[in-house]
């Protein structure tokens, strides 16, 4: 079972963060506590492309090293855990994890291999631990050296480094598997391949470390560690910079958008590509295509061996119509081929849509972060609008540790992080917890500018925790936002928070919903009730407002039940969704409901004016019940007669204005007794 971490990683990047400040450079807010899902098996990951587990080569000569976990001695463990916690060599998997749906690592050689389990360590426990090569590897004589791994992992927040020495003094890191999301998996397992011929080429002396630093983390595997000359030709995409007009150099396009923001805007792509193999690659370009059709390549480039460069596509793109875009890019250097093709390629999905304009992959999979049960936050992601358009509601969830009951609020900000509009204070059912929800915002027009759709914690001491995105794709910097404390004080996060926008720009979002409800009334009684029992259809949160017969005091109540009815008759409730979707329904309460009544008092009864010209007003105080008025002549008979139903007070009229001048007696009676006062007409 996963928990919520509860040390805080209060790492800043530069200098404090600015107060009040327009979209564009803010800093790094990495203070978040984030939450992992509960139980949750590995997946594989379709948009990161790795490299599939294959036999190494054993050309003579090409293997300079190798081990595969089998001799213990050959590597030694150290750490600085608390509490203690070491690398391990085993051929089991932990039955903690194997509890949870990981499956034992599928390396090429089986057997042993070595893990770190953060797991099980629990809440409290940190990890920095190392599995080191005992002795040194000779690797005189080749000038280029390339380290490979079978890799097998599922990842939080903890970091992998490769630490590579020719001295056993000096370390250089390489950085292994930054491109995986909080809680996403590697496939099992997948190959990692690392030119370290800056530190080991020609080295007599080379020693090997694999550095795990993590706190209630997950775990990672690795297996088949060889040091091998590099392939002749070996391209490799390192990282993929696709954008729009608004951000440069972002490292992901959005996920979704209405098509009439994109029809404006134009796609820009830079490949950041290097060269691992041993020779020049004399051709290499990079492209991109959109649903199998070439796009655009960049001019072909002679790339030297152990270079890296970064290249673009003289093509820029428009996605020009609704439907679901496959973008593919890739490195090649023709008519060479590439050693490990798989490397040379990235896949991206975009959807143009009618109305969303979201960010995440749409991979919720119970993974959250906060800022701990007392402090408030507002947290989103920023949009550009390229053409006037309506934003209808802004659309989140909450993860499943969030408390029932918890106050949020959602807001539009422009450019300049201010209040644009809101809908506030609503109160998170269990039923809105764990799941998509949108807050209606009353169709608010959006010029063409900068925007912040965001969701704030507004309780105290509550549990509430932003759902994040589980992807394994990377957050590009400078588009999603937190403001921890609310205080204006904003900084750029390193996840993406499930928070997205619906907009009027195509089909209205309720063009094609049915909503229905059920009710249940109760009437056996003199007060009444009516509960709300099941609402079909629409997008939570839902909004009621009632209105009951006159005199009943129900008039634009926004209860979702209604209690404590003293009165009979029709009762209406309009529901409106998130989306401002909307349906009606009608309750009739009879039964015994408002039959209870009061005995007359004199004292709470007035007749006046008195004589008057015909019309008389009759207030009763304390009045509750039905009531019948009649008005009779000196010889008992009926000239005038109405029925009234009081709750409180009420006045109204006998109108005897068709009569003889003379006396008259008005009689108000009810089931209890009656009370009659003499009157004159002029």
């Amino acid at each position: 079972m996963k928990k919520i971490l509860l040390n805080v990683l209060m790492v800043m990047a530069g200098t404090s963060l600015f107060a009040q400040t327009s979209l564009g450079h803010l800093p790094l807010d990495n203070s978040s506590i984030a939450v992992k899902p509960k139980a949750s098996a590995p997946k594989n990951l379709d948009n990161i492309k790795g490299e599939n587990p294959a036999s190494y080569a054993k050309a003579a000569g090409d293997t300079i090293w190798y081990d595969n976990f089998s001799t213990a001695a050959n590597w030694m463990m150290t750490n600085s855990s608390s509490p203690n916690t070491d690398w391990v060599i085993t051929s089991t998997m932990p039955s903690g994890l194997t509890g949870q749906g990981f499956a034992a690592p599928n390396t090429p050689s089986g057997g042993n291999f070595a893990i770190i389990n953060s797991d099980a360590a629990g809440a409290s426990g940190t990890q920095n631990a190392d599995i080191t090569t005992t002795n040194p590897i000779n690797c005189s004589g080749v000038g280029g050296v390339v380290l490979n791994f079978q890799n097998y992992h599922r990842r939080f927040q903890e970091t992998h480094t490769v630490y590579v020495s020719n001295d056993n003094v000096t370390w250089v890191a390489f950085p292994v598997n930054e491109q995986y999301a909080p809680n996403t998996s590697s496939p099992n397992s997948e190959k990692v391949s690392l030119n370290i011929s800056s530190v080991a080429g020609n080295q007599a002396t080379v020693w090997i470390r694999f550095n795990y630093q993590g706190a209630y983390d997950w775990f990672w595997v690795i297996d088949d560690v060889t040091l091998t000359e590099p392939e002749a030709n070996d391209l490799k995409l390192d990282q993929v910079y696709w954008y729009g007009k608004s951000i440069v150099s972002s490292t992901e396009y959005f996920s979704s958008i209405p098509l009439r923001h994109a029809a404006l805007d134009t796609i820009f792509v830079d490949g950041a590509i290097s060269n691992v193999g041993s020779d020049n690659q004399p051709n290499m370009t990079f492209g991109m295509s959109v649903n199998s059709s070439i796009i655009g390549t960049s001019v072909p480039t002679a790339l030297a061996p152990g270079m890296a460069d970064t290249f673009s596509i003289a093509m820029p793109y428009v996605f020009t119509a609704l439907g679901t875009y496959n973008v593919d890019f890739g490195v090649a250097s023709p008519p060479l081929t590439d050693a490990n093709p798989a490397n040379n390629v990235r896949q991206r999905t975009v959807k143009v849509t009618q109305n969303l304009y979201s960010r995440d992959q749409d991979d919720y999979q119970g993974g959250g972060s906060w800022w701990g049960p007392s402090t408030a936050y507002m947290i989103g992601n920023y949009f550009p609008i390229y053409a006037t358009d309506t934003l209808r509601s802004i659309e989140a969830i909450f993860q499943g540790s969030t408390s029932n009951g918890s106050i949020v609020s959602a807001h539009l900000l422009d450019g300049n992080f201010d209040v644009v509009a809101s809908n506030q204070f609503h109160q998170l059912t269990a039923a809105e917890i764990g799941t998509p929800i949108s807050f209606y915002m009353g169709d608010v027009e959006l010029q063409p500018g900068d925007y912040m759709f965001v969701v704030e914690n507004v309780s105290g001491n509550d549990s509430v925790i932003i759902g994040t995105d589980d992807t394994a794709l990377p957050t590009p910097e400078q588009v999603s936002f937190v403001d921890v404390d609310v205080d204006g004080t904003w900084g750029y996060i390193s996840f993406t928070p499930m928070v997205r926008g619906i907009t009027l720009s195509g089909n209205d979002p309720c063009h094609n919903v049915v909503m229905g409800m059920n009710g249940a009334v109760s009437d056996a009684s003199t007060l009444g009730s009516i509960t709300m029992t099941s609402i079909v259809g629409g997008t939570p949160i839902y909004s009621f407002n009632w209105n009951g017969p006159t005199g009943s005091g129900i008039t634009n109540n926004t209860n979702m039940n209604l209690s404590n009815l003293t009165m009979q008759g029709t009762y209406t409730v309009e529901v409106r969704d998130g989306h401002g979707c909307t349906a009606t329904k009608t309750f009739n309460v009879a039964g015994s409901v408002g039959t209870e009544e009061i005995a007359l008092q004199a004292s709470d009864i007035n007749i006046f004016p008195n004589p008057s010209n015909g019309t008389f007003n009759v207030t009763l105080n304390n009045a509750k019940g039905t009531y019948t008025i009649v008005a009779t002549n000196v010889l008992g008979e009926e000239v005038f007669s109405k029925q009234i139903n009081a709750n409180g007070g009420v006045t109204t009229q006998v109108e005897l204005n068709n009569v003889s001048a003379g006396a008259y007696f008005i009689t108000v009676k009810n089931n209890t007794n009656s009370y009659t006062e003499k009157v004159l007409v002029k």
